[in-house]
């Protein structure tokens, strides 16, 4: 019994050794204590006692400083942190419960635009499509600033981002390198993406991206009938608007379809199912919103139909209950019973 329980005084030290960056409150206890108990063998009820103080700090420790977690906050918006993932050789971005954004962590991937943006998803059909090598770029949405990977030189783009402290941790070559070592010198804009964008020159880009729709708290402001006759208005001539619509909770490309539709715009929709967590790749789903008559960007991109009853979404009106998933599936239940 003593020797079993001085083998895991011995594996309490071990762990602090290859798992402390740093000794903390709760760490020193378990250095202590495990290395007292581990000369208290022969003294079964001191032993015995220092030993379980010493498993309970490691608990302790455990969960107020989860294993991988790099850098962790709380903002006026949401709490963030940043995590390694040893499996998969990963970094990620975690906003509240969302994903916002990955690096490789493995020499030659760093530069792997990952998640949502990997070369399947319909991002990537956006960014190979013929282009101006002086296209004007808008990102409303900086996350780990992933999308970068898509600059090109010779463009130019310009990102807002309303939380600075997501900023910043997107800035930090430490943390996440997408914005550091963009082919591009990107221009940062703090504040609200729909009010700070107002402050841009009309005509100014050629594709404004929405990537703010992934978590479960969704900017409606973002989406309404005014936000995008304000886009148009700062869009060049055959601009675009591109919308990452990967939501788990709402079905976001129909209301989107209908309120463009109000302004005489037309909205395709393209998905990516890729699931490759090993490879850091994930499903995605996108809208792209243009004028009547454009190309889609590549083929699996459809038409978005639309009804003409379907007035859209405005500042004054809007409605997210009516495009949660359960809601709808409910919805489509309902009328299989009524026409069988």
């Amino acid at each position: 019994m003593g020797a079993g329980l001085a083998v895991i005084a011995v594996l309490a030290i071990i762990y602090l050794v290859w798992t402390s960056a740093g000794l903390g409150v709760t760490r020193v206890v378990t250095l202590v204590a495990a290395m007292t108990a581990a000369t208290r063998r022969h003294r079964p009820r001191r032993f015995t006692a220092l030993t379980t103080i010493a498993l309970l700090a490691i608990i302790i420790d455990h969960q107020t400083h989860p294993h991988g977690v790099v850098l962790r906050g709380r903002t006026f918006y949401d709490t963030f942190a940043v995590r390694d993932f040893l499996e998969s050789h990963t970094r990620v971005l975690v906003h509240g419960t969302t994903l916002h954004g990955m690096q490789s962590l493995l020499p030659g991937h760093r530069a792997d635009p990952l998640s949502y943006y990997g070369p399947t998803s319909p991002l990537a059909d956006v960014f190979r499509s013929p282009a101006r090598h002086d296209v004007r770029v808008a990102v409303l949405g900086l996350g780990a600033g992933v999308i970068l990977r898509y600059a090109q030189p010779g463009s130019a783009w310009t990102v807002y981002e309303i939380d600075p402290a997501i900023a910043r941790v997107a800035e930090d070559p430490a943390l996440f390198s997408h914005w550091a070592e963009a082919a591009v010198s990107p221009v940062l804009v703090v504040g609200d993406g729909r009010m700070r964008l107002r402050d841009a020159p009309d005509a100014s880009y050629d594709l404004i991206v929405a990537d703010a729709f992934a978590s479960d708290s969704v900017p409606i402001h973002l989406l309404t009938r005014e936000a995008m006759a304000l886009y148009q208005r700062k869009l060049r001539a055959g601009g675009a608007v591109l919308f990452n619509v990967s939501n788990r909770y709402l079905d976001l490309p129909a209301p989107i379809a209908a309120t463009a539709a109000q302004l005489g715009l037309v909205a395709y929709g393209a998905a990516d199912d890729t699931q490759d967590e090993a490879a850091g790749l994930f499903p995605s789903r996108w809208v792209l919103v243009g004028a009547a008559g454009a190309p889609p960007p590549a083929e699996r991109w459809k038409l978005i139909p639309t009804d003409s009853a379907d007035q859209g979404w405005s500042d004054e009106h809007n409605n997210l209950f009516a495009v949660l998933r359960p809601v709808l599936a409910l919805r489509e239940l309902s009328s299989v019973v009524v026409h069988y």
